[in-house]
């Protein structure tokens, strides 16, 4: 049953909201199909159903909802009304399945679930964005980091990097760069604003996970509309208790940052060479700190590149880099007897070349040093180990896995030997 046009009404027949007299001949009387029938003037309908999303019969206290028919039959077939309201139905489904996450682009409908952890989608011309913050999507660190690695490239670009390179660098694309930081970030506090308000204020639906706040009241609650009927908005129409519902969870939280210092980069990002990654500018290896772009799958630069195309248009200027003036691996971990050592412990003879002599206990050496032959003990974490290329650097690195495999087989062995002479003996006992 639906709504339908009424051509038989008694003359003169007044509508009921705009009390005008209408003639029914022409088909300007429509008939809801609620139990009572209700009927009212095409004219004050179609201000109706304009009126809200999901609408109802106009007569008081009746509580049919109109269907697509009914807005058919009301609006047309083709109206945009009609095409609204499948619109609206869609996004409702969609509302009520759990875990939804919606394209930050607000002119996209787009609307995805997500299974796990943080996703790259990307659904329009909208940059790519992660699943679990909604912000542009970056690769190699987490949510909670990209705020503070935001405030840090934001500090190397306004004054560190100049600091660095001892010379005042001001150029009109710095500036930009600068700006379109300082946006990003003002977005990010912005965000992070809103949402600790609605922990404080809202709470979710159990059902659907939409959050609703409570204005005043009582602690009954309807997902999508008050209690008591009225203030229809978007939600699935679940009854709950405020206090029984969920708190709203705050997006990731950003984790403090220790402050970039300049003075840090330039000791201890001297001469370090990075293993298997080489500049995606002048793609040489790069020596000293790294600079790593967390907005696209692999882009590095080294010091003097990164220097260079912040002047030039080959790299997005909005995008982040993470300044690494640590390798990924630690050449520390594997030092054999013998190894060419630079000493790194802030001494008088610090960067001074020395070599390994023996390993005293776990972790502090013997070490003689090439100027003066004379011997001092260090720990493992006091020495930089030296090597002059990037090949010399992966070979070590490679020694080290192969070290590793060969002690485990090792540990292997020596276990399977024990379980063999377990066994033996068992034997002779019995």
């Amino acid at each position: 049953m639906m709504a339908r046009e009424v051509r038989d009404v008694t003359q003169p027949w007044v509508c009921p909201i705009c009390f005008e007299a209408v003639d029914g001949d022409n088909g300007d009387v429509v008939s809801i199909a609620c139990a009572d029938e209700h009927r009212f003037c095409r004219l004050c309908l179609l201000q109706h159903v304009d009126s809200q999303p999901f609408p109802r019969c106009p007569a008081v206290r009746c509580a049919y909802e109109l269907s697509e028919q009914d807005l058919i039959v009301i609006c047309g077939a083709g109206s945009q009304r009609v095409e609204r309201f499948r619109e609206d139905l869609l996004t409702k489904a969609v509302d009520q399945l759990s875990e939804v996450v919606r394209c930050p682009n607000p002119d996209c409908s787009c609307a995805l679930t997500v299974d796990g952890g943080r996703q790259r989608w990307q659904c329009c011309e909208w940059p790519a964005w992660c699943t679990k913050c909604r912000q542009p999507y970056h690769y190699k660190v987490e949510c909670e980091a990209v705020e503070g690695l935001c405030k840090r490239w934001l500090q190397w670009v306004s004054t560190d990097r100049s600091t660095y390179h001892q010379e005042e660098v001001q150029h009109s694309r710095f500036e930009t760069q600068r700006i379109a930081l300082e946006e990003a970030l003002s977005r990010h506090a912005e965000l992070q604003r809103d949402e600790e308000w609605k922990r404080a204020n809202c709470r979710e639906c159990p059902r659907c996970q939409r959050v609703v706040e409570k204005l005043e009241g009582c602690d009954q609650m309807i997902c999508g509309q008050d209690a008591h009927g009225g203030n229809r908005q978007n939600g699935c129409g679940h009854h709950f208790s405020w206090n029984e519902a969920r708190a709203y969870r705050v997006a990731p939280e950003s984790r403090p940052l220790p402050q970039l210092n300049v003075e840090e980069v330039r000791l201890r990002g001297a001469n370090l060479r990075h293993p298997f990654t080489h500049c995606s500018s002048c793609e040489q290896d790069i020596v000293g700190p790294r600079f790593r772009c967390i907005h696209c799958p692999d882009y590095n630069l080294c010091v003097t590149c990164e220097r260079e195309c912040a002047t030039c248009a080959t790299h997005p200027l909005n995008h982040v880099f993470e300044i690494l003036f640590k390798a990924d691996y630690d050449l520390r971990a594997h030092l054999p007897l013998g190894s060419h050592v630079l000493i790194a412990d802030h001494s008088e003879r610090h960067g001074f070349e020395a070599i390994l002599e023996h390993e005293i206990c776990q972790d502090v050496f013997q070490v003689r040093l090439l100027s003066d032959n004379s011997e001092r003990q260090l720990h493992r974490s006091a020495v930089q180990v030296k090597l002059e290329t990037s090949k010399a650097v992966e070979a070590h690195v490679k020694a080290h896995v192969a070290a590793q495999v060969a002690e485990a087989q090792q540990v292997a062995a020596k276990r399977q030997q024990a379980v063999s002479q377990m066994r033996g003996t068992d034997c002779v006992v019995g």
